[in-house]
């Protein structure tokens, strides 16, 4: 169910960004030369020098993919050539959250019978896990490993606290 609502998720996010994009592709195509003057004065407000935008602006303009692109990209944030994949997101999805799962089942799947271990064993790959994406958002290692450990830490206990309510016992 996870990998289907993250394919779900980046299936429909792909296809609002695709009619954005159909959006601009539409505005180009009426009236270029207005689209060229707002790519201009986009430049401008950033720094540019007028002639400088202008000039850049008319190169972008000259080539049909480059002016959906930067239209695309100054206009509502996004680059149509980067788009995110569905199934990659969904299979990502399927083999994290599986393996994710498994990681407390594998004291009982041992043979021991602790819901200590397989607490102690969850806290530690959370915390691992965070610390590991540390090295992609360059915080700190243990900043990342502790924010992992207490979100997955509350996520447990409110799945607890719901189990209990509803009068499952472990």
């Amino acid at each position: 169910s996870m990998a289907t609502g993250e394919y779900m998720s980046v299936r429909t996010e792909g296809e609002a960004t695709e009619s954005r994009v159909n959006e601009v592709m539409a505005r180009l195509a009426v009236d270029p030369d207005a689209n060229q003057e707002l790519l201009s004065s986009i430049y401008e407000r950033r720094g540019v020098r007028p002639h400088v935008a202008e000039a850049v602006a008319e190169d972008l303009s000259a080539n049909p993919e480059e002016a959906l692109r930067s239209h695309a990209c100054e206009l509502i944030g996004v680059d149509p050539t980067n788009v995110a994949r569905p199934w990659v997101a969904a299979v990502s999805s399927f083999f994290s959250f599986g393996l994710g799962a498994v990681i407390p089942l594998l004291p009982y799947l041992l043979g021991w019978t602790s819901l200590v271990a397989a607490l102690v064993l969850s806290a530690l790959a959370l915390f691992v896990v965070g610390a590991m994406v540390s090295r992609l958002t360059g915080r700190p290692a243990l900043y990342s490993g502790a924010r992992q450990l207490a979100l997955g830490a509350l996520s447990a206990g409110a799945t607890f606290l719901i189990g209990s309510l509803i009068g499952a016992s472990i």
